[in-house]
């Protein structure tokens, strides 16, 4: 398979429900704190939750435990997150999918608004993959490959990420796209 390196790269960052009114070091935190990752477990957010849940846990002597709620691309557990007290006691992991999730579709939320962002943990490169037998290597050549022969072009899901993509394209109008499972995205 061909890779393309497509523009932007997927951040995790940490983010909290904007506090109402400020809290000193002193009276934060007095209970346990919620790191909420709106992945499944086992993944890489979740991973990172964990280092930095225990980490937290340490440097605060407070538990910071790590809830796992994943579905609609992220969108479930960073409602619960947005609509969680302004307190500072719910965090949130957010990955690549709550900055692009705006783009695709209306949220029950505001992603700007909601939200006061505390770190950033990491960020890496997205990357775009065609088969074999599709003679390009850029974006631009796939969508005028798509505008020549009218085709449509089928998208498999694995991950997030690859489920948006498409929706994203789809909006050009050079381009046919149409979402499918591949053997390897598809429930066993």
């Amino acid at each position: 398979m061909k890779s393309i390196h497509a523009a932007g790269v997927a951040s995790l960052l940490i983010a909290t429900v904007t506090t109402a009114a400020p809290v000193t070091e002193t009276q934060f935190p007095t209970r346990p704190i919620r790191l909420l990752v709106p992945q499944a477990a086992g993944g890489s957010n979740d991973i990172m939750a964990r280092n930095v849940a225990n980490h937290l846990t340490q440097t605060f002597g407070k538990q910071v435990v790590v809830d796992n709620r994943p579905g609609a691309e992220g969108i479930i557990g960073t409602e619960i997150v947005a609509r969680s007290a302004p307190d500072g006691y719910t965090l949130l992991l957010a990955s690549a999918a709550f900055t692009m999730n705006p783009a695709v579709r209306k949220l029950p939320y505001d992603s700007l608004a909601a939200f006061d962002w505390v770190a950033k943990l990491g960020s890496g490169p997205t990357v775009l993959t065609v088969g074999p037998l599709l003679p390009v290597g850029t974006v631009k050549e796939i969508l005028a490959s798509g505008k020549r022969s009218r085709v449509s072009s089928r998208w498999p899901a694995r991950a997030v990420f690859s489920i948006s993509a498409p929706r994203c394209f789809a909006a050009s109008p050079v381009s046919i796209l149409r979402f499918c499972c591949t053997k390897a995205a598809s429930p066993r």
